[in-house]
């Protein structure tokens, strides 16, 4: 079974309502593939009853994305208003990766957070750079507000809708009576 397959089998028992742990042991029961790799894929997706605890604050961040959105595509627009029609696959190209964030964050997968965490912080840094030289605007602090707001959301939102799980070596006896070692995956939920 691939990972996409895999996913789509996560996604079909989080719509269920199962918890975590649930959800990754009926898994690996059905699926011939490393306990760690299950356990990631299980851990990006979050289950409903996360998606209901965090509407709020996972609400609130798309609208910060949306809004951010909006801006590149006016943006965008009014680049090929001043530098003519050739520019218009900046209308495009300039929103996109935000696009890209918005509809992964929506569709509550893991790994779009941090993603958003990555790419807003790097944007961060070139909006602080701009705070300590010539060209510091005071319009620049409402970037560096929406910025910081979407970095702790992301934060946030990934520590407790994406819990991480713990891998312990659990003690059991064998067929044949002997005592061995194999792993156990919990989830923090």
């Amino acid at each position: 079974m691939t990972k996409k397959e895999i996913r789509k089998l996560v996604l079909l028992k989080v719509k269920e309502g199962k918890s975590q742990q649930e959800i990754f042991e009926e898994i690996k029961q059905q699926v011939r593939k490393p306990a760690n790799e299950i356990a990631q894929l299980v851990r990006n997706i979050a289950t409903l009853k996360n998606r209901e605890k965090y509407k709020v604050p996972h609400a609130i961040l798309v609208l910060l994305l949306s809004v951010i959105v909006l801006f590149k595509l006016v943006a965008g627009i009014l680049m090929i208003l001043e530098n003519g029609v050739s520019w218009w696959p900046m209308v495009i190209i300039y929103p996109f990766l935000n696009i890209l964030i918005t509809y992964g964050i929506l569709t509550y997968k893991g790994a779009y957070f941090r993603f958003a965490i990555i790419l807003m912080s790097l944007g961060l840094i070139g909006i602080l750079l701009k705070l300590f030289t010539n060209s510091f605007e005071p319009i620049i602090l409402i970037d560096v507000v929406i910025g910081a707001s979407i970095i702790g959301l992301c934060i946030y939102l990934n520590k407790n809708m994406f819990p991480d799980f713990k891998t312990i070596k659990e003690k059991y006896s064998n067929a044949e009576g002997k005592t061995r070692l194999r792993l156990k995956i919990t989830f923090n939920e």
